[in-house]
């Protein structure tokens, strides 16, 4: 490997990871690094390694191959060479010059640093214009990789179901059952059995009478209400763990799934396009996925170490780790597809709203007022705000909508909590 020439600012500009530096940072930034040249077949790095720069494409191809022999070919001036190259450490891929090639490398604290710098500059608490990720960039597939392959490996289980909801789950697919059956199951559990009693007497399903007993209750809701309201009700116990910082994510996580489910009940009932308990629950497991990344985490100290990093990983793998457990657990496709696209705001596969579309708006609202990074991007610039049909209203009348329905989110939350 030999030293060609030092680098520019303009081809330090074509990098991501670069482009929102002023011309300041850029220019200390090129005085460090310099381009470098690697003849055909040469190895840059193997699988394995721990070291402490980032690699970055400029011209000719790279082959990425792992431990178990997947490849992938990276070519310079492509949207994936646009990033680091192979970032996750201990590397999971060898990387082998396939033609002759130029790159330059960055220290990592130099690139954290710098990264926090651009953070701080362009972070708000608002929805303003923002540049959206490749759907699945090199580093998201280099994870997605890592993360099946251990799967694979039994390394770590998938979230499961709780066997009281899977129980009742099943007893209801059964076309013969009633209401008395489902009230012998759930008076099994007394948590649940009040939870129910409780949600039949509360302000969105109140009746004429007082419920007293869990088959009237159950009357009351309908079948197919109770059996969401059991699983949404036997959620929350999932989401524990002792190491501290596992237990803290989770707790953020809970909290930010309940907001999204009340504001997707909401909006569904404001919508009437689908149903309120269906979307309330969609919006409490569209971030089931982060459960399992968080089991994931507990193999990797590296990741327990380091929480910038491990909530980039949850940020990464969520939707479709979210995707794999609600898949294993049986969920119909639309929610499965709620949990895959829970934060991809360009997501647009048809002209027509669908459940997904309605929990990203809910997302987007929950998000309002807090810190959020990346920041999440101004409602009207989402494909699912436009599909939603809300009256063809602007973001701040809708937020209107759920400003004059807090009565309501109040009631939808507590109905998840009691």
């Amino acid at each position: 490997m030999t030293v060609v020439q030092e680098l520019s600012i303009e081809k330090l500009r074509e990098f991501t990871s670069f482009r929102n530096l002023s011309e300041d940072d850029l220019l200390v930034l090129a005085g460090c690094v310099a381009i470098r040249q690697a003849r055909r077949g040469e190895i840059l790095f193997k699988s394995g390694d721990i070291d402490s720069r980032e690699l970055f494409l400029l011209s000719g191809q790279l082959q990425l191959v792992s431990e178990d022999g997947h490849e992938l070919t990276l070519e310079a001036g492509t949207a994936a060479a646009n990033l680091p190259v192979a970032k996750l450490r201990p590397r999971q891929y060898t990387g082998r010059a396939l033609t002759d090639l130029d790159y330059f490398s960055v220290d990592c604290d130099l690139l954290e640093s710098l990264s926090e710098k651009i953070a701080e500059k362009d972070g708000d608490l608002g929805y303003g214009i923002f540049e959206f990720a490749p759907e699945h960039d090199d580093e998201t597939q280099e994870m997605l990789h890592a993360f099946r392959r251990d799967l694979d490996a039994r390394k770590f289980r998938l979230t499961s179901l709780p066997e009281v909801a899977l129980k009742i789950r099943t007893l209801l697919d059964d076309q013969d059952v009633n209401a008395r059956r489902i009230a012998e199951l759930i008076n099994r559990d007394p948590v649940i059995a009040a939870k129910i009693i409780r949600a039949a007497n509360s302000p969105i399903y109140f009746g004429a009478a007082k419920c007293e007993t869990v088959q009237n209750a159950i009357v009351r809701l309908g079948l197919l209400t109770t059996k969401q309201l059991v699983i949404g009700f036997t959620l929350r116990d999932l989401f524990q763990s002792q190491a501290p910082l596992l237990r803290r994510l989770m707790a953020d996580v809970w909290e930010q799934s309940i907001d999204v489910a009340a504001i997707s009940f909401v909006l569904a009932r404001h919508t009437r396009l689908f149903d309120p308990e269906e979307a309330m629950l969609a919006g409490l497991v569209s971030n089931i996925g982060v459960l399992s990344v968080l089991n994931y985490a507990q193999n990797y100290g590296q990741l327990l170490d380091n929480e910038a990093l491990l909530r980039d990983w949850v940020e990464r793998l969520k939707g479709e780790a979210g995707a794999m457990v609600l898949e294993n657990w049986q969920f119909p496709d639309e929610i499965v597809e709620v949990a895959r696209g829970c934060e991809d705001w360009l997501r647009c596969p048809t002209t027509r709203a669908d459940l997904c579309d309605l929990v990203l708006v809910a997302t987007l609202h929950s998000y309002i007022g807090k810190r959020k990074q990346p920041a999440p991007p101004r409602m009207d610039l989402v494909p699912a705000y436009q599909k939603l049909a809300l009256g063809k209203l602007t973001p701040e009348l809708t937020l209107q909508i759920l400003v004059e329905a807090k009565a309501q989110i109040e009631q939808a939350r507590a109905l998840i909590v009691s």
